[in-house]
């Protein structure tokens, strides 16, 4: 065993042994020792390559001159007159006048076969709401004045009937008068309420 070899192998920094390991170290061989000296990495390859010269600077063309463009003013020819109103300064629009603006000018230009559906419908939505309206303000409770539930929807009058309905509880059992009371079996069942209507025997 070299004792040098074992002492070169903990004082190289290129191998983890430490003054732990010298028992261990002294029990190999020398060509074991040897084995544990760190190689020296390979000099790396020469470049044989040429080295790649950076491109050459391009220059840009230079920019075409802008053409020039030259207004030119319109004829007379091209230019449409038009009459402006002094009171009214929008122009005159005849596609306006053909419009139907009410309900009657819509059903009225309507086609044949349909007028007379739309006329139906109206008819029938108006006594809809003119009934609606009629039994929201029979009601006590109510608030609100005709004019007021005539500008509101159908759908809303709908719900406002339906809250105005005031609710029966009665009942169409007989109450025992105090004389039946007191001749009545405490021990009898009283016969159940009539839920729903029995026809009578013809």
């Amino acid at each position: 065993m070299n004792k040098a070899l074992v002492d070169a192998l903990i004082a190289n920094t290129g191998t983890r042994f430490e003054e732990s390991d010298r028992a261990f170290l002294e029990g190999l061989s020398d060509d074991q020792l040897k084995k544990f000296e760190p190689v020296a990495p390979p000099a790396p390859a020469a470049n044989t390559e040429p080295t790649a010269q950076p491109p050459a600077a391009v220059t840009p063309p230079a920019a075409a001159p802008a053409p020039v463009v030259v207004p030119v003013a319109p004829t007379p020819a091209t230019v449409a007159p038009v009459s402006v109103d002094p009171a009214n300064p929008k122009p005159e629009d005849d596609d306006d006048d053909d419009k139907p603006r009410t309900v009657e000018e819509y059903i009225t230009a309507a086609p044949d076969e349909m007028r007379e559906v739309l006329e139906e419908g109206l008819r029938m939505q108006r006594a809809k709401r003119q009934g609606l309206v009629t039994k929201i303000m029979a009601n006590k409770r109510n608030r609100f004045t005709a004019d007021h539930l005539k500008t509101k929807g159908l759908g809303e009058l709908e719900m406002l009937a339906e809250l105005a309905t005031t609710p029966d509880f009665s009942s169409n059992r007989k109450v025992p008068t105090a004389e039946e009371r007191a001749n009545a079996d405490p021990n009898a069942i009283p016969p159940p309420p009539k839920l729903v209507p029995v026809p009578k025997a013809s």
